[in-house]
């Protein structure tokens, strides 16, 4: 039956836990902003270098270019960047 499942099977388990867990998830979803702009933005230039290292042959073609062969990770550096920290 459409709009019906058995308590006892897994769907209507999770149909109960989903239930029962409504409210908390409404209360947090109004208070967080659902919006990746930041994140987005942060990891670009991350992801623009490696297509850009992917072609570059040695750590010196890489330099020449203006590239940094070794990046630090996006997420050591936007955490660094929150915490005030220079990376």
């Amino acid at each position: 039956m459409i709009g019906e499942v058995p308590a006892q099977g897994l769907t209507g388990k999770a149909h109960g836990y989903l239930s029962s867990q409504w409210p908390k998830l409404v209360r947090v979803l109004d208070r967080l902003p659902l919006d990746t702009n930041g994140v987005e933005s942060a990891i670009r230039p991350f992801v623009v270098g490696g297509k850009n290292r992917l072609f570059a042959d040695t750590v010196r073609g890489a330099k020449a270019s203006g590239i940094e062969p070794f990046p630090r990770t996006p997420s050591s550096t936007r955490s660094c960047r929150t915490a005030s920290i220079a990376p």
